[in-house]
């Protein structure tokens, strides 16, 4: 497979990334794939679970903090929204508890969906995670001057209408606050610890939904959070007390998942999502929505680091040009920003090449994931 790929390399292509070496292809079986799982150790009695739906707007850092908190890079991240558009779950073991953290995508409107081009996923995942979860966490971004005083109300909305489950408010980017007092201010005004009382008479009224959005509008806060946590996302700080107090939340009941397993998505959309990310990093926005990412080669060596070539196939000539960069600047990035992220993925060393080349045949209606399963189909 790797000599395979060797005359792909010519003026319509470009290729970086760290060196690879030969070894025997191994593409994705079907065992790489998290599924729900249910083996004999579930069994013991004595284990807890507890699924965890982490909430917020768009960008306020819900996928890098559910990556501090189990320890991996489960979740793609990067510094452009919405670079998560559809649940995900990451899961950690602590001891005989399961915690199961799903990561959704940034709450938007029917309009702001229109706008970006949104998958139907990122309308609805978010509700949908919310009503599995048996405990809700709203993350909200306090270095955001703008916004810092005020829950979104797409945000409390949600919380009106699963104010049934237990809720926590997770202040993120707290470094970035220098004085104390901005803190003490966002807890008392985000929880509402002034005006209790409207809050009480907003749950017991039976709303429609133009009445409810009417209510909210005016408001900021949402009184009825169990907890308050302030956490730096970027450095963990702070992230260990949320994982304790989630362990002590957590029922009795099977594991969902197997204890090897640390996610539902398998390793093909780990790869092409992670890839994806650093590309909105670098790259003019819509440049990577016009580029189509395919899983070429993966190897596992005896020492378990990991070898991936991956095609990018570009829509346009103009679109592989952004994607290449002046002299390869840009891939160069990409595969080193790649790289890393998913060294904290495996926990392991990863070395990446990057295929660069203009597709003709270029279908932006068929996703990567289902032409590396067609793949493995035809390999089977």
């Amino acid at each position: 497979m790797f000599k395979k790929l060797l005359p792909l390399l010519n003026h319509d292509t470009y290729l970086w990334g760290s060196p690879i070496k030969k070894a025997t292809c191994r593409f994705f079986s079907a065992s790489s794939t998290a599924v729900e799982d249910s083996n004999s150790s579930n069994e013991k009695q004595d284990r807890k679970v507890l699924k965890v739906a982490i909430v917020g707007v768009p960008n306020a850092g819900k996928s890098t903090f559910i990556n501090q908190i189990v320890g991996r890079n489960i979740c793609a991240i990067s510094r452009k929204v919405h670079t998560t558009r559809c649940c995900a779950r990451a899961v950690i073991n602590v001891d005989n508890t399961q915690l199961i953290f799903l990561d959704t995508p940034g709450v938007v409107s029917a309009k702001e969906g229109l706008k970006f081009r949104l998958e139907h996923s990122c309308l609805v995942d978010t509700e949908n995670a919310m009503q599995e979860a048996d405990v809700i966490g709203v993350l909200h971004d306090v270095s955001n001057q703008y916004t810092k005083f005020k829950l979104d109300p797409k945000i409390l909305r949600l919380l009106y209408h699963y104010s049934q489950k237990h809720s926590f408010l997770i202040l993120n980017k707290t470094d970035a606050l220098k004085k104390r007092r901005d803190l003490l201010d966002c807890v008392r005004i985000l929880t509402k610890q002034d005006d209790k009382s409207k809050h009480v008479q907003i749950l017991n009224d039976d709303l429609n939904e133009i009445s409810l959005q009417e209510m909210l509008s005016d408001e900021v806060g949402w009184a009825h959070f169990h907890d308050v946590f302030m956490v730096s996302g970027l450095t963990g700080d702070g992230v260990g007390d949320i994982q304790i107090y989630l362990t002590n939340l957590a029922r009795p009941g099977q594991w969902i998942f197997s204890e090897e397993l640390f996610t539902d998505q398998n390793e093909v959309k780990v790869i092409v999502d992670t890839i994806f990310s650093k590309l909105l990093d670098h790259v003019p926005y819509e440049v990577p929505y016009n580029v189509k990412i395919q899983i070429e080669y993966f190897d596992v060596a005896d020492d378990g680091s990991i070898s991936i070539i991956a095609n990018l196939l570009a829509r346009t000539e103009r679109i592989r040009y952004f994607v290449v960069g002046e002299k390869g600047e840009t891939i160069r990035k990409v595969a080193a920003d790649a790289e890393q992220g998913l060294k904290q993925f495996y926990l392991n060393d990863v070395h990446i090449k990057l295929v660069v080349k203009k597709d003709s045949k270029f279908d932006s209606s068929k996703s990567s994931d289902e032409d590396d399963k067609e793949k493995l189909r035809r390999l089977s």
